[in-house]
């Protein structure tokens, strides 16, 4: 365990010392998978789908709110139907436009969202976005998801419209938009899916919130068995084929992407727990805290062998010419007590004779 802490807290530090950089970096990468998967499902425009303009495009992204990858993302998705109907485009944007007004402007922090599922729909981790949004945010938090799923299932019905779909004048853009509403609406799969995913943003959230011990840990599980169960009932209630073996499996991978999102968000050591009590003067708190497990990445230390033997052997000249310059001393008062003896002797010694 000491190992992986120690892993995290490289990680961590190195993206603290680093993040002006690795920022824009991930906001890139997540914009250009983005613009790349709507190029791939409506791309009718060649002139758009070039690298050239998807990198300019992802470019300008990673240095802007998140918010402007979604205008960005519909935007070009309007343009790709414009391409081969332009009053359909118009539809769309309409569209587009009831949704921002109705759902995205309420959560703009959290408008990933929006391009967040139609994405992960094709890897069926579509489920993580709710969990994840369950851990982090409120309940609020549905309306984007809500917002996604219908994006994608408009991105499914311009592809299957787009071609087939004749518009010759201005009269005939009402009975389409109407057609195409409609068209959203008789979508069980959309409601089903919305509901689904407003009760595993609740359930994350309500759990999470609630003061015990690996709480938000307790809470992804519990999201996770809302997922499922929901799934079944809808399939159920809703008269809807759904392969649930897929089903389940991209449960099982979005729960342990949001495990690793939390790992490195913060890790509790719950050995650890203090109940800590103090006063003000108005009121006497009850505090439960509970430690952050942290472990300090262990410093290499480099070991000089070449200055350490030379320093040795400085110390021993040093020595050396110390000892030199004891014994010397040592020399001279020996012989400076000789010549004093011999100096007292002749002393006496003339004494005597007179």
């Amino acid at each position: 365990m000491s190992i992986i802490l120690e892993i995290r807290a490289l990680l961590i530090k190195f993206y603290q010392k680093f993040q002006v950089v690795l920022k824009p970096a991930f906001k890139f990468v997540f914009a250009y998978m983005t613009l790349f998967a709507i190029n791939s499902q409506i791309g009718y425009d060649e002139r758009l789908t070039s690298k050239s303009i998807l990198l300019v495009l992802s470019l300008l992204c990673a240095f802007t709110p998140q918010v402007i990858l979604v205008f960005i993302a519909l935007i070009l998705s309007v343009l790709h139907v414009y391409s081969v109907a332009p009053l359909l485009a118009a539809v769309v944007l309409l569209v587009y436009i009831i949704l921002y007004a109705l759902i995205v402007r309420f959560a703009t922090n959290y408008s990933y969202a929006v391009v967040a599922i139609p994405i992960l729909f094709h890897f069926n981790l579509q489920y993580a976005v709710p969990l994840y949004l369950g851990m982090i945010a409120n309940p609020l938090m549905m309306l984007p998801t809500t917002a996604g799923v219908v994006v994608y299932y408009i991105f499914e019905l311009i592809k299957e419209r787009a071609d087939n779909t004749n518009i010759e004048s201005m009269n005939d853009i009402l009975p389409i938009f109407q057609s195409l509403v409609d068209s959203v609406l008789a979508q069980k799969q959309i409601v089903g899916i919305s509901l689904v995913f407003a009760f595993v943003i609740i359930a994350v959230y309500t759990v999470r919130r609630i003061k015990m011990s690996y709480s938000y840990e307790i809470a992804i599980i519990a999201g996770a068995v809302v997922n499922i169960f929901g799934f079944l009932v809808m399939e159920l209630k809703l008269a809807q084929s759904a392969d649930l073996g897929k089903m389940m499996l991209g449960t099982a991978f979005s729960v342990i992407i949001c495990f690793i999102l939390l790992f490195f968000k913060r890790i509790l050591d719950y050995s650890g727990v203090e109940n800590v009590q103090f006063e003000d003067d108005d009121y006497y708190y009850y505090v439960k805290a509970v430690p952050k497990m942290k472990i300090a990445p262990r410093e290499k230390k480099v070991k000089h062998i070449n200055q350490k033997s030379t320093k040795d052997s400085d110390d021993e000249e040093e020595e050396e010419a110390e000892a030199k310059e004891v014994e010397e001393v040592r020399e001279k008062l020996q012989s400076r007590k000789v010549v004093s003896v011999y100096g007292k002797k002749e002393e006496d010694a003339d004494e005597h004779n007179e």
